[in-house]
């Protein structure tokens, strides 16, 4: 308490201090400052009233009251005359209303004044009114009515601090707040004055000096009381400070009241608004924490009850978060983390056990403890959460979501097994957030080894409630989980099949997104893949068969209705959701059955093999059509290589029946609803696993039945067919006709099967002569001749399994094509091609339809883009001597008839030609100028598309023409020459008539002249003479005739007569021998001197004695040539140039295993023995320094080329083969390849053994390439077998129209192969020369060329002679 002295002394300069500053600044009435609002009178008047003793307390209050609200526009220095003169209204004599009155002017003078000087008077004002009541020498007895409003005016001058007070006064201060807190204490047990413990509330914010620990105790007592009322414990500004007052005095609270902190705590933050809370009480809960009563405190506020039910959950929560911000900081240590969390366990207080639980997780350092103070504390604190949660009931708490982070993120700091976590989760049915369970399987799934917890979890993720993503990743995890764990020790039992299956049934019951299914999909095929063969056949059989069955029989057309009726709602979304599933189930097994090779059993292999049969069996049975493409899709890729083994590989061949069905991925557009195209990428179907192969998959060359675990390519053709006969629809009908084709080429794949191939060779001969089955509708723009064009393309691979079959077999085949030839267009040129193959194959059935085939052709002869197919299948049927020997002369003469039709027809097409300019795209083959060797792009089209009929391909059709013509008359037997002349020499005057046609129909005339003479249709392979043969002569002389130029040599002293006879078709010379005659001898039987020796002289012959002898009876019409010009001399010798026939040159190029770039090829220097088997029967092989100087040897070079070459000559042509392996081996590889690279046509040997696609069209790199024809035998890689069969195919530059007849590849027994590949290789060639040919011919042949140069020198000396 203050003395009296003291107080005395304050009391006396309050009131002294305040006169004297009034009178300094002229306060007052006398004050020179005015008064903006209002006037100064009426603030005069108002002051006036305030101070005037005589009037009215009424009347004076209302005047403290105007003075209040005027004190907004009252200057500053008129305030200290304002209180001055309401000052002696505060006495404690005046009536309460006006001293309240007077105390809140007070306290608004208080609040105006920036003066610090003044505030300081007010102060000593306001602290005499504050003791005055008491008097100055007694401590406070009683409590002031007003007190609330004096210490309101004494915190509004320590507002901004208290810095305003010297020592002395703080400590007065201090001193006061004592007794008032006291008084407070004694004399208001019931809170009556509420605004006075909150103005003391604010007060003891602002002293200096501390109270003492009973001060502290005593107000914490008065807290309590007030917090405990629930009228007065609501007011905003008692919680704040009194949350204050405890933060400040926390460590002066004595043990005793620590019960009235915790209470007060409770009380207010149980009734103060939630969202206030943690920011109201954090610093104060912070002191808790470094206080040191924290434990009893925490004791009593987490754990004891105090007699009252509190709510104490926000304030339960924000001291966990600040204790846990402890433990963090470290102020806390784990250890008393674990032993408050046992208190609190132990106490049964589930909540806020479970809330600091639930914040504590979250700590980096608590979980870095956790298992040492586990260790040291005995305290187990996974069981305490375990046992908590299961009796805990009131909201699912986030503790287990955080537990699920915290084992997530820190696998080795918390020691709780993902597994342990997952079955109390299960177990409790706790609810946990997708979010956290299923990272926690993604990071620790190693840390998962029973099938059990994969279980549980699959109990808890695949539910309807779960968000798509979270179950969509759940399935991604059990995929790889299955992958990791099958890396280690991980023993395959059923469970795992039975867990994978409980996944499926999840899925069946759940309306899930598309990408789960597929997901799900995903997930099987690693499980088939991973799984040991016994759960493998346990889950395919048993489980996976059953359910398709089951499914399909859903979709089939006798399937119960009942399932789609309303009532059965649930039965029928399960429906809907397994036909959603099917796809994705078989394009599971395709997928497995794909990857299978790669089981090194192969006992999955046939597996699945087995039940895809059956589940096609089923579909077709349901007619499901898109369960069939699927399964179909596989079933065409699989093929057998030449050692047996399985592997598939992607469809080959496909392009020509694609492009009639529309259905080239190019043709197709975006928009489609299609189900396939060609080519065609599939997720199903991983191309990197094609052509893997496997050795202990084995084939069942027995008839279709089970497959005994070997694969029975028969009961897939079985079925295929029976689609074909009787197609769902049409996508599955036009897949398989166009894919089989290619299968079907691989003799090997269907050994044994061929009463299925006869089958199938019987449904499409059928649907050849037949319509279309009802139930088909073809895409729209489809005609039917494109589609017949893909039943001939398939009979193309059909063909080459005669040899296994009866001649009925090949019989029905034959009259199926002839009976299509009668077709369109398109159907024409693909039958007319497999036509000229059976030319070789079975040239028995060809010869039984051969009248029928050629009275078609007849009528076909103007199918313009027919033109080509017709010829060579002429030429071809004119390579069976079978065929040719037993046409009758009619049948000949029809063809001779053909040939001169084409002819005849073909200059009328020269002439139409050059109407019109050619298109680029027609031109584009023509060989570019340019040397530089570059890549050009494979032509793909098939061969029935039509082209450009221009100039070149009229002299095309020419030549090949002649060609026919040529080798159908060396054909012709000597017994049938006599009969067909006068109907060919007719139809070759007719020819000669043509302006354009006349030098090769004149070579044709002499042709048929000089065959009535030749022994043989086959001319000898000449050596070819020497330039000097003949150089050596005596007499030298040269006629000139119609068609013949003949020449005679002799020699003066041996008499030696050599004649020359050069005609436009061919050369010859012989030797004359004239035989002199014998005379009678005379003899001299007497000598005479005068008689003379006689002289016998020895007749030289003359070349005009020998002529008549040559040409007895047109010797007269011989016009001579002159000796010396040097004219006729060239001529001459520029007809020598001129070959007798048509010379033609031909790389072979052997390509071994995988070899498909230029160095490889170029680099082999030998081949397999099926290779040097094909070239014995391909051509001849000479040496090349035994041939003359003008032998045709196609730019080798004996010196460097090798010493052996191999060719090829017929009466009309020789072919020159640039052999690569015959060439010496060379580093320098140019040297072989300024050969094959300045070919048009190339023959390669291809053992690579990869796919056909795989081919490299720019394997020889070179801007001559035009054409290559690809040999493929049966079986590579094997040393010394022969195959039985080849496939050869022809490769065109982009812009290469597919006129031969294996644009689409054809099959051909051994005994056949080399003729057909030369015969093609002779088109080729032909095609290549004439369609890059550039500038006007006078003649097509090499023969009319001759003629023409014949003619030439015939006109020239008949001009010279009719000068002379």
């Amino acid at each position: 308490m203050p003395s009296p002295s003291y107080a005395f002394k304050k009391k006396a300069r309050g009131l002294d201090l305040l006169r004297s500053v009034r009178g300094t600044n002229r306060l007052g009435p006398n004050s020179t400052d005015s008064i903006q609002k209002p006037s100064e009178r009426y603030f005069d008047k108002v002051l006036k009233v305030i101070g005037d003793n005589s009037i009215e307390y009424v009347e004076r209050t209302r005047a403290i009251v105007e003075m209040c609200q005027l004190l907004e526009v009252v200057p500053q220095d008129s305030i200290s005359e304002i209180w001055f003169t309401a000052h002696p209204l505060v006495s404690i004599e005046v009536p309460r209303a006006t001293r309240r009155a007077a105390l809140e002017l007070l306290r608004e003078c208080v609040s105006k004044t920036k003066d610090d000087l003044i505030k300081l008077i007010f102060f000593q004002i306001i602290y005499d009114c504050l003791v005055s009541p008491n008097g100055t020498d007694e401590k406070f007895t009683e409590l002031d009515p007003d007190l609330d409003l004096i210490l309101s005016s004494l915190n509004e001058i320590l507002k901004e601090s208290d810095e305003l007070l010297d020592v002395d006064e703080k400590k007065l201060l201090t001193e006061t707040v004592s007794d008032l807190i006291e008084l407070e204490f004694l004399k208001d047990p019931k809170c009556n004055h509420m605004s006075v413990v909150v103005e003391l509330l604010v007060l003891t914010q602002k002293l200096t000096f501390s109270l003492n620990d009973s001060d502290v105790t005593n107000f914490i007592e008065i807290l309590r009381r007030v917090s405990d009322s629930a009228s007065l414990r609501t007011m905003t500004t008692f919680q704040i400070m009194a949350i204050r007052f405890m933060k400040t005095f926390l460590e002066q609270v004595h043990v005793n009241s620590i019960d009235g902190v915790v209470l007060t705590i409770l009380q207010i933050s149980a009734f103060m608004p939630s969202d206030k809370v943690e920011n109201a009480f954090m610093p104060l809960l912070n002191c808790i924490i470094r206080s040191k009563h924290r434990p009893l405190l925490e004791e009593k506020l987490l754990i004891i009850a105090h007699g009252k039910k509190f709510d104490r959950a926000i304030i339960v929560r924000c001291y966990a978060g600040v204790y846990t911000q402890a433990v963090r900081e470290g102020h806390v240590t784990v250890d008393e983390a674990f032993n408050l969390l046992s208190k609190l366990f132990g106490a049964k207080v589930d909540d806020e056990f479970l809330t600091l639980v639930d914040l504590l997780v979250e700590v980096h350092i608590f979980l870095e403890n956790w298992g040492s103070v586990e260790v040291s504390t005995k305290i187990v604190l996974w069981s305490m959460i375990q046992e908590v949660l299961l009796r805990f009931r009131g909201p699912s708490p986030t503790i287990v979501d955080k537990l699920l982070i915290s084992i997530t993120n820190y696998p080795s700091l918390v020691p709780i097994s993902p597994e342990s976590l997952v079955h109390f989760i299960s177990q409790s049915k706790t609810l946990t957030h997708m979010e956290n369970l299923v990272p926690l399987f993604e990071l620790r799934r190693r840390d998962f080894k029973s099938v059990r917890t994969l279980n549980e979890l699959i109990d808890l993720v695949m539910i309807p409630d779960a968000v798509p993503k979270y179950r969509l990743q759940f399935l991604k995890l059990c995929k790889s989980w299955i992958e990791e764990t099958s890396d280690h020790e991980f023993h395959w039992n059923i469970s795992q099949m039975d867990c994978l299956w409980k996944i499926y049934s999840k899925i069946e019951n759940l309306m899930v997104p598309e990408s789960e299914l597929v997901e799900f999909g995903e997930l099987l095929y690693i499980f088939l893949q991973l799984t040991t063969v016994d759960i493998f056949n346990q889950l395919v059989n048993n489980r996976l068969l059953p359910t398709l069955r089951k499914i399909l029989l859903q979709k089939s057309k006798r399937r119960s209705f009942v399932g789609s009726l309303g009532a059965f709602g649930r039965v029928k979304s399960l429906s809907e959701e397994r036909l959603r599933l099917l796809p994705i189930l078989v394009k599971t097994l395709v997928k497995s059955f794909i990857w299978s090779p790669l089981d090194t059993t192969g006992k999955k292999c046939t597996t699945l093999f087995d039940v895809l049969i059956s589940v096609y069996e089923y579909a077709e049975h349901c007619e499901d059509s898109v369960t069939l493409l699927t399964i179909a899709r596989p079933m065409i890729r699989i093929r057998r290589d030449s050692g047996g083994e399985f592997y598939f590989a992607e469809p080959e061949d496909a392009v020509g029946i694609s492009s009639a069905f529309g259905r080239l991925k190019e043709q197709v557009h975006t928009d489609a609803n299609v189900q396939w195209t060609f080519p065609e990428t599939l997720d199903f179907i991983d191309g990197k696993l094609l052509g893997k192969r496997n050795e202990h998959v084995h084939f069942d060359n027995g008839r279709a039945g089970p497959s005994n675990g070997k694969i029975n390519m028969g009961v897939w053709l079985s079925l295929a067919v029976d689609t074909i006969e009787d197609p769902a629809n049409w996508e599955i009908y036009s897949y398989l006709l166009t894919h089989l084709c290619s299968q079907l080429s691989e003799l090997a794949l269907f050994e044994g099967h061929y009463e299925e191939i006869n089958k199938f060779k019987t449904v499409i001969c059928q649907h050849l002569k037949q319509s279309l089955p009802p139930n088909i509708k073809p895409s729209d723009g489809l005609s039917r001749s494109d589609l017949n064009s893909a039943y001939v393309r398939n009979l193309s691979a059909v063909l080459a399994y005669n040899k296994y079959e009866s001649k009925n077999f090949a019989d029905d085949l034959v009259g199926a094509l002839v009976f299509g030839l009668t077709s369109w267009e398109k159907t024409l040129i693909p039958i007319l091609h497999i036509l000229t193959v059976s030319c070789f194959e079975i040239p028995e059935s060809v010869k039984r339809y051969i009248t029928p085939i050629l009275l078609e052709l007849q009528k076909r002869i103007t199918t313009l883009h027919a033109i080509p197919s017709i010829l060579e299948f002429l030429l071809a049927l004119k390579s069976s001597t079978l065929l040719v020997s037993n046409l009758t002369p009619d049948e000949t003469k029809r063809v001779f008839a053909i040939v001169f039709n084409l002819i005849e027809n073909s200059t009328f097409l020269k002439e139409r030609s050059k109407t019109f300019s050619e298109p680029s795209s027609a031109s584009s083959p023509k060989l570019p100028p340019s040397l530089v060797s570059k890549d050009y792009d494979m032509e793909i089209s098939p061969s029935t598309e039509s082209f450009l009929v221009g100039e070149s391909m009229t002299r095309f059709f020419q030549y090949q023409s002649f060609m026919v013509l040529a080798s159908w008359l060396s054909n012709v037997k000597k017994d049938k020459m006599d009969t067909l002349m006068p109907f060919v020499s007719k139809g070759l005057d007719k020819l000669a008539k043509i302006e354009d046609l006349k030098y090769d129909a004149f070579a044709y005339m002499d042709f048929v002249l000089h065959l009535r003479f030749s022994s043989s249709n086959e001319a000898p392979l000449r050596r070819g003479r020497d330039a000097d043969d003949f150089s050596d002569s005596t007499q030298l002389s040269r006629w000139i005739g119609k068609n013949c130029l003949i020449t005679i040599r002799t020699w003066e002293l041996t008499n030696k007569v050599i004649v020359e006879l050069r005609r436009p078709s061919c050369e010859c010379s012989f030797e004359v021998k004239p035989q002199v005659q014998l005379s009678q001898p005379s003899y001299k039987l007497f000598a005479f001197q005068e008689d003379k020796p006689e002289q016998l002289d020895s007749p030289s012959i003359s070349p005009e004695q020998i002529l008549p002898f040559v040409c007895a009876q047109d010797v007269g019409s011989l016009i001579p040539l002159p000796k010396e010009d040097p004219t006729f001399k060239r001529s001459v010798g520029l007809l020598d140039r001129i070959p007798q026939v048509e010379f033609q040159k031909t790389g072979i190029i052997y390509v071994g295993s995988g070899q498909n770039q230029e160095s490889q090829v170029l680099s082999n220097n030998n081949g397999s023995t099926q290779y040097n088997w094909f070239l014995s029967q391909i051509g001849e092989f000479i040496k090349l320094k035994e041939t003359g100087k003008f032998f045709y040897k196609g730019g080798l070079d004996p010196e460097t080329d090798g010493e052996y070459a191999l060719v090829w000559n017929n009466a009309t042509t020789q072919i020159t083969f640039h052999t690569i392996t015959l060439m010496p081996a060379n580093n320098d590889l140019s040297f072989k390849k300024r050969h094959v690279g300045n070919n048009f046509v190339n023959i390669f040997y291809n053992e690579s053994g990869l796919s056909s696609s795989c081919f490299n069209f720019n394997i020889i790199k070179s801007q001559f390439t035009f054409i290559n024809i690809v040999v493929t035998p049966e079986h590579t890689g094997v040393t010394e077998k022969i195959s039985q069969h080849y496939k050869v195919k022809i490769y065109r530059r982009s812009g290469v129209p597919g006129l031969l007849s294996c644009a689409h590849f054809k099959i051909l027994h051994r005994n056949n192969l080399a003729r057909y590949v030369r015969h093609v290789s002779l088109i080729a060639n032909a095609l290549a020369e004439k369609y890059n040919e550039t500038g006007s011919q006078d003649a097509c042949s090499i023969w009319g060329v001759r003629c023409k140069q014949l003619l030439g020198i015939l006109e020239r000396a008949h001009n010279l002679n009719e000068e002379s």
